[in-house]
């Protein structure tokens, strides 16, 4: 743990005392549970701590952490301090300095925080949740004054513009905290026994989870104590990050917050020079000018963003054109299953078909369907089955209908997506039919083998030999992929032929970016009084 990562569990710890003590719920969440689960802790490169809470929960418990916080720890919401213009409710050390540029300005308590996130009950009825969505980022984009919530990884039709600047006019008029109250009539008045979903209140994307996600909480390792992750953490963490959740992304990937600070000394210290400096009330209003104009701009901006990709998408139907007619043996490497040569023949419209653009905007380059089954197949027989699910979401977004060949990739990729589910939170036994009837016509497909490989190293009883034959011919069709080199090391742990598990673990680390397997393969050589020379520090 670096020393902010140490001063947040400290935090974190005081909540969860009080969470006790009081019998409410709550759940690590984002980026937090996503360390508790795939790194036993913290992200190596993390500095902030998110916690998950229904709003029945946090109704209790906001009164609670007012009256038992420690004194050097301060609730900070939109209610306490009339600056604070934010979804989110933040727990601050006022001993430690944490300055944010989006919060210069809101006259609360800048130090280290950890933010809640409130979990709302959503309707089931399709014309209500729809208007809850448009409400939900009406509110939060009234509320929020010094950045702009409108974005592309919302539905076009949430981000309604013009209901924004009319609401501006009528807070004007009537008084903008009656403005917000209305919208706050209509959103949180759902309960959570009339629905079925929860939607994240934080307005920058719309998150939707199962309800069935959060019921009891599971408590899990983390760092060096317990804490409570979501009833089916993985799935949470499916909604949140997509089907690669469990895999460490390179460094340029990893987010780091842009913020200034000192955790060994207050906030308070610096307030007297920021005060003499800056004009916080007009600073305020410069700020919500700015973000009035951004708001106003954001539908200019949909505009060229599809514009741009309609000329990007010609660009790539011409290329496409091109591929297919110089790759004569597309028919011939699919016969042969030569998925890896079909996905690098192809990588180029794989990328820009998968792109954020492309899907965002629901752009979908025209393909044969006969050449794009063959793609997709490709591809899903790779474990990219993710890739493939988004291509076909574009093209049914874009309004085309799916053939029965696609219909039947669809199909598969739900399959493939229990059955990975299923190995995350150690339910495998609970699927093995699954297993058996996908592998006996799809045999080679890289997920599924390695879900029943998993599924034969927890049974009691296995045949040595046979296994490590299975996996070194897995590994030989798939050798960049280091997931089945940590299951042959596994095989030969478990057969306590120790000096061999070791060496593979050491190649293995080098080879994969599934932080639960660099998990478990770092949990092993330490075992072994070898750490890990990759590791997850």
């Amino acid at each position: 743990m670096t020393p902010l990562q140490k001063r947040l569990l400290e935090i974190i710890t005081s909540i969860d005392a009080i969470c006790k003590r009081n019998g409410i719920t709550y759940y690590l969440g984002g980026g937090t549970a996503l360390g508790a689960v795939r790194h036993g802790g913290f992200l190596p490169w993390d500095d902030d701590a998110d916690l998950y809470i229904t709003r029945d929960n946090w109704l209790k418990l906001k009164d609670k952490l007012q009256e038992e916080l420690p004194e050097h720890l301060t609730l900070v919401t939109s209610e306490l301090f009339p600056n604070y213009r934010n979804p989110l409710c933040r727990v601050v050390d006022e001993n430690s300095t944490m300055f944010y540029n989006s919060r210069i300005a809101d006259e609360t308590p800048h130090g280290v925080q950890v933010e809640f996130f409130i979990l709302d009950p959503v309707p089931d009825d399709p014309t209500l949740k729809q208007k809850y969505f448009k409400n939900l980022w009406l509110y939060i984009e009234l509320l929020v004054s010094n950045f702009t919530l409108a974005n592309d990884r919302l539905p076009e039709e949430v981000t309604d513009t013009k209901a924004y600047v009319r609401n501006r006019i009528k807070g004007k008029l009537i008084g903008e905290r009656k403005v917000l109250s209305q919208l706050e009539q209509d959103l949180f008045s759902y309960r959570e026994e009339d629905c079925s979903t929860f939607c994240l209140r934080w307005g920058q994307r719309q998150i939707v989870y199962d309800k069935d996600i959060f019921q009891q909480a599971r408590y899990v390792q983390f760092e060096d104590i317990k804490l409570p992750v979501a009833t089916r953490v993985e799935d949470q963490l499916r909604t949140d990050y997509g089907d690669t959740w469990m895999n460490v992304p390179s460094a340029e990937n990893q987010i780091v917050h842009t913020s200034m600070g000192n955790i060994d000394k207050s906030y308070k210290e610096h307030m007297d020079y920021i005060y003499a400096q800056v004009n916080l009330p007009k600073m305020r209003k410069d700020l919500l000018r700015r973000k009035t104009r951004n708001v106003l701009k954001y539908n200019h901006r949909v505009v060229l963003d599809k514009e741009t990709a309609f000329l990007q998408k010609t660009e790539a139907e011409l290329r496409i054109q091109a591929i297919l007619a110089e790759y004569d043996q597309l028919e011939q490497d699919f016969q042969q299953q030569n998925f890896a040569a079909i996905a690098d023949a192809f990588s180029s419209y794989i990328s820009l078909q998968t792109s954020t653009l492309f899907i965002r905007r629901d752009v979908f380059i025209s393909i044969d369907d006969d050449a794009l089954y063959m793609i997709l197949f490709s591809l899903i027989m790779l474990g990219r089955y993710y890739d493939a699910d988004k291509i076909l979401k574009v093209r049914s977004n874009s309004g085309l209908n799916q053939s029965e060949q696609l219909e039947e990739l669809l199909k598969l990729i739900l399959t493939i997506r229990n059955i990975v589910v299923s190995r995350y939170d150690d339910t495998l036994s609970q699927v093995e039919d699954d297993i058996a009837a996908f592998l006996n016509i799809y045999p080679h497909q890289s997920d599924v083998q390695k879900a029943d490989i998993v599924a034969s190293l927890r049974k009691a009883e296995y045949d040595f030999s046979q296994l490590e034959q299975r996996i070194e011919a897995a590994q030989q069709m798939y050798p960049n992929d280091g997931e089945f080199l940590s299951l042959l090391a596994d095989l030969y742990y478990l057969e306590e032929r120790f000096e061999q598990a070791l060496e593979l673990y050491e190649r293995a680390q080098l080879s994969t970016s599934n932080g639960i397997v660099l998990l478990g393969i770092k949990e092993k050589m330490q075992k072994l009084q070898k750490p890990s020379a990759a590791g997850q520090d």
